[in-house]
Order: C-alpha cells, then structure tokens, then sequence
C-alpha cells in the first residue's frame, strides 16, 4: 500500500512539473511575441504595420497547405504511443520542408498575379520560409512534449520568440531596423534555430514503426487540417480582406495593433487552454 501510495505520488508530482514548464513556457512565450509584435508596431508605424500585418496573415492561412493538421495528428500519435514513436517526427520534418519549399513560390506567384501589391513579393516569400521554419521547429517540440522531455520542449518554445526578440532589439540599436532588414532577421533567427535542432537531432536514435508513407500521414491528419484552417481563417481572414480592399490605408495596421492588444490581454488563459488540449 506504501509503494502504492508513493508511486501515485510521484506519478502526481511529475504532472504537475510537467503542467508548470509547459504552462510556464507558453506564457512566456506568448508575452515575448507581444512585445515584440509592440515594439515593431511602434517602430514601423501604422502604414507599414499594416503592409506587415496583411503578409503574416495571408502566409499565415495559407500555411495550412504545409502545415497541414500535422502537429495535431503528431501528438494524438506520440501519446498513443507513450512517445516512442518518434521515427514520425523526422518524417513530418520531411514532409512540412518539401510542402514549404513547394508552396511558398507557388504562393508568391500568385500573388504577384491577383495582388496590388506586388512589391510586397519578397517579403511574402521571407515570411513564408520563416513559418516553414517555424512549424518544423514546432513539430520537433511537440515530439518532446509526447516523449515526457518537457523541459526541452519548453525551453525550444520559448528560444523561438526571444531569437527574434533580441536580434530586434539588436538591429533597432544599431539603428538599421527598416521594414525589409526586420523581416530578414527574422527569417535568419527561424533558419538559424531550425539548423541548431535539426543538427541536434542527427544524434537522436530513430525508433519506432515501420515509416508510414507521406500520402498515409496526410489522409490520417486531414481532419485537423480543416480544422486548424478554418480557425486561421476565422481568426485573421478579417485582417487580411482590409489590407488587400485598403492597400494605401492605415486603418489594417491600427486595427492590427487592435486584435493584438486583445490577444495579449488572453496570454494567461490562452496559455492555460493551450495546455490542457
């Protein structure tokens, strides 16, 4: 009864270390990515906040077509498995990789075809490797995550926005932060970080299942890649539909700014929401 009672302990006080980091690091996070969504916002001003506001966003809602339901999908499976399974990860790293690098020009040809603003081609294109970057680094914390490494993956979460935040702060003292150079560094924070994890899990020994086939993966996790999408485009089609019927305005970086305001003023129970899912 005494082994028991210690081993429910222990499985009791694992979860909730592991609910801090994990809660701990997302709040974190979140609070990095607010202010420096502040800080540029006060930099750029309101006509070049929107131009950045109206490219983050259509990236972003497009990004369902690498991102897929792939994350979601990952962690139903890591879990099923007790975290074993983590041959998956390297695969849905393949997999987002090639549907990135395929899918960002085919984005920016079209945008240069329909759009009024076609001098906003390589930025979009900036932006959209950035989120490839982004979403493989996701991925491979969300493989720590289900395999009960907590830390390691909160400690990736949060070295994903305090990269961009400090090279800002970086180029802003060094007095070259115009529209373009942020982007850039931005990018070369995600690429940057992407190659220190991808370097590091060269060491990691694959385990697990035969390898599924990509087709397999992408039929099993479609549902959450309807789902995922229709939040995206719920959440910020809005945005979008101003800079693109506004191009010259103001109005999309100040209502921008506005939807970002209230998104960080959720930071704690998004965080906490994010945990419990």
């Amino acid at each position: 009864a005494i082994v028991m009672v210690m081993s429910g302990s222990n499985r009791i006080g694992g979860a909730v270390r592991a609910m801090v980091q994990t809660s701990g690091s997302l709040l974190v996070a979140q609070g990095l990515s607010a202010l420096l969504t502040i800080l540029v916002a006060r930099h750029l001003g309101p006509k070049l906040v929107g131009d950045l506001a109206l490219v983050y966003t259509t990236v972003t809602i497009a990004s369902v077509g690498f991102n897929w339901g792939f994350d979601l999908w990952l962690h139903q499976e890591l879990v099923a498995r007790q975290g074993s399974e983590q041959r998956l990860v390297g695969q849905i790293i393949g997999i987002k990789m090639k549907l990135g690098l395929l899918l960002v020009p085919a984005l920016a040809g079209l945008w240069l075809i329909f759009s009024t603003r076609q001098d906003l081609t390589p930025i979009l294109v900036m932006v959209g490797l950035e989120l490839v970057a982004d979403g493989v680094v996701n991925s491979v914390s969300i493989g720590y995550h289900s395999a009960g490494r907590h830390l390691q993956g909160s400690w990736l979460t949060v070295a994903q926005r305090a990269l961009k935040l400090l090279a800002f702060l970086l180029i802003l003292t060094l007095g070259i932060a115009s529209f373009p150079v942020i982007i850039a560094v931005r990018l070369g924070c995600a690429v940057m970080l992407l190659t220190v994890v991808l370097f590091t899990r060269r060491g990691e020994r694959a385990t697990g299942e035969p390898r599924q086939g990509a087709r397999v993966i992408m039929r099993a996790s479609g549902a959450y890649a309807v789902l995922s999408g229709l939040a995206m485009t719920y959440g910020q089609a809005d945005v979008m539909l101003l800079g693109l019927l506004l191009p010259a305005s103001d109005v999309t970086g100040q209502y921008s700014q506005a939807l970002n305001i209230l998104a960080s003023l959720m930071l704690l129970p998004y965080a906490a929401y994010l945990v419990f899912v």
